[in-house]
């Protein structure tokens, strides 16, 4: 009998030991938009979420946890563990560039099934940008917003987003119109997905709800369930997101699969607060740079259910999980990351020190956010708040503490001249300063968002009978010195010649500089320019507007090649340095605190170059 009973009690710890062996399931739910308060157990109580706040009670609340002011950059350091800025720059961008490691892609190194439901918004102008080559082995739901009414009368994307019939693709489906409320739909793949999951492998399921965006329609079954007014029907659309996520969660216990699954709620932005106020107590909203729009509730339930209830006060950030849920797959995430484990802070231990930034940049609009290393303040231009004082971020003392506004833009500028510079790979061909260029390849060419390229050149003589090249990076866009002394940029199906140089500089270094700008937005289609121009040492040789450029549909990896062709011709042959690429259209205001074009100059001809 006791045989028996030690043989009962070696398979149970046998059993045990191989589940606690398992890697856990990781479901990431992210929402759209949902602020502080818009979740129960954060800002207010009666929030009408009971699912998402038992998983809160199973799991960990992080209060003081910062996404971004819009989704786009939040998704971004979601998905890459960096700071948004070192992947692109806000709002303009290709998507994420190939060789990053994304997150799924790392989950499917470590042995992973990756799987996306919902809304993307990580590009869909590059093919390469789409969920199915960003390391998603299924993917289901829509790749930007405009596209949920489906196309406008001339075959676009353009119309503003709906809940309800809404057009939705897959990795093998093409874009067509699904019938029902788009949340339904969504969870509806959500628990197919769970249910049908291959119960030896572990998976990452990345689902991205589009609610509470706006325009906020809840089913007639949870309208009838609130009054008839803007917040009732903004709760509407919270309780059935939350009842979504709460199918998702009986998905998991029917299929025996809830004690092995880490699960993580959160928020990409502070709410919008036009139909009820989203970020209480915090002042700010969607868009812009303060407290309640960067401040959004963070949830991870861990299997074994550690820590469970606990509030933690800490200062995180979106890009910290990424290397959580990979540390928690039993993989590392690298050294290239800007995330910390919060494995770290349910350890009792403090996070390193650091600043958070925040930004947008594009053609007349610019903003930025500053969170000081301590947590204590925050800056933006012309604005300052003391979070040990006030917590909501509501009163701006800049006037009040002058040193401390000065200390805190100078901090910003200090940071984003370390964060717009690419780091590319430079292969040197030959000493004069043929060479090609590679790496980051969605930032490396001009045509979608902000790029500028500086290089020093010593000019050649005249008599030269074709045009010699500076840059060229086959089939997307390439800058040429003619011998009659204008230069020729061709981008895309675009070719513009300048203006002549004047100041040749004889054999010492001319720094020369192309800056571009190019705005890409659905929803004003119809309405996005390119701007150019080009400066050879202090002459403006171009400057170059077009409305609604052409896309290009290109090999972005192609290098670029410097002082040739792609194929070794129209050499350069005179020296040239080291070109320069910054994600950024440089100023030329020579007072420039960051971004200053004249400082690159400088740069472009320093001894190392020619």
């Amino acid at each position: 009998m006791r045989k028996f009973f030690l043989a009962l009690l070696l398979a149970a710890l046998a059993i045990q030991t191989h589940a606690a062996d398992r890697k856990p399931n990781i479901l990431l739910i992210v929402l759209d938009d949902a602020g502080y308060s818009d979740i129960a157990g954060f800002g207010r109580d009666d929030a009408p979420t009971p699912n998402i706040r038992q998983i809160a009670n199973e799991g960990v609340r992080f209060t003081r946890h910062y996404a971004d002011s819009t989704c786009r950059p939040a998704r971004l350091a979601l998905l890459t563990g960096r700071e948004s800025a070192r992947v692109a720059q806000n709002p303009d961008f290709r998507g994420i560039s190939p060789e990053i490691i994304t997150l799924p892609e790392a989950l499917k190194t470590a042995g992973y099934h990756t799987a996306h439901i919902g809304k993307w918004h990580l590009g869909d102008a590059v093919r390469d940008a789409w969920p199915d080559k960003q390391g998603f082995e299924h993917w289901f739901g829509f790749l930007n917003q405009f596209q949920l009414k489906g196309p406008d009368k001339n075959g676009d994307f353009t119309k503003r987003p709906t809940y309800i019939d809404p057009w939705l693709q897959s990795d093998n489906t093409p874009l067509q119109q699904y019938h029902g409320h788009l949340e339904d739909i969504l969870a509806a793949q959500i628990v197919d997905t769970i249910i049908s999951a291959e119960k030896n492998q572990p998976w990452f399921i990345n689902y991205w709800l589009f609610a509470p965006h706006h325009p906020s329609t809840a089913s007639e079954a949870f309208l009838k369930k609130f009054p008839d007014t803007p917040e009732g029907k903004y709760r509407a659309l919270l309780a059935q997101a939350d009842a979504e996520i709460g199918k998702a969660v009986q998905a998991l216990r029917d299929s025996k699969q809830l004690d092995n699954t880490m699960i993580v709620v959160t928020s990409d932005n502070g709410g919008t607060n036009q139909m009820m106020n989203n970020n209480d107590p915090f002042a700010g909203v969607k868009g812009e740079f303060r407290e309640g729009s960067l401040r959004t509730p963070l949830i991870i339930r861990w299997p074994d259910r550690r820590a469970a209830g606990k509030q933690f006060n800490d200062v995180v950030a979106i890009q910290d999980i990424y290397p959580t849920l990979l540390q928690a797959a039993g993989t590392s995430a690298g050294k290239n990351i800007d995330g910390q484990d919060l494995h770290r802070i349910l350890a009792g231990e403090t996070f390193s020190p650091r600043m958070l930034v925040h930004e947008i940049g594009s053609s007349g609009l610019f903003n930025y956010s500053v969170l000081s290393a301590d947590g204590q303040w925050r800056s933006s231009p012309g604005e300052l708040y003391a979070l040990d004082k006030d917590k909501t971020g509501a009163a701006n003392v800049a006037q009040a503490f002058p040193l401390q506004a000065k200390q805190a833009d100078k901090a910003y500028a200090d940071w984003r001249n370390t964060k717009t510079r690419l780091a590319l790979q430079y292969t040197a061909i030959t000493d004069n300063g043929q060479a090609s260029v590679s790496g980051d390849d969605f930032r490396r060419a001009p045509g979608y968002g902000a790029l500028s390229v500086a290089i020093g050149a010593i000019m050649p003589e005249p008599g030269f009978a074709e045009p010699l090249y500076l840059m060229e990076q086959q089939g997307i866009w390439s800058l040429a010195y003619n011998p009659d002394n204008t230069f020729t940029l061709q981008i895309g199906v675009d070719r513009i010649t300048s203006s002549p140089l004047v100041k040749k500089s004889g054999q010492h270094c001319l720094p020369i500089v192309l800056r571009t700008w190019y705005t890409r937005s659905r929803l004003h289609e119809g309405k996005n320019t390119a701007y150019i121009t080009l400066y050879a040492g202090t002459e403006k040789l171009l400057d170059w507007q077009q409305p609604n450029p052409q896309e290009m549909n290109a090999d972005w990896s192609a290098p670029t090649w410097i002082g040739q062709t792609s194929d070794g011709k129209h050499r350069w042959p005179t020296r040239l340095g080291e070109p320069q690429f910054y994600n950024t259209a440089l100023s030329d205001n020579p007072a420039a605190t960051f971004d200053c074009m004249q400082d690159v100059q400088q740069l472009a001809c320093q001894p190392q170059n020619p």
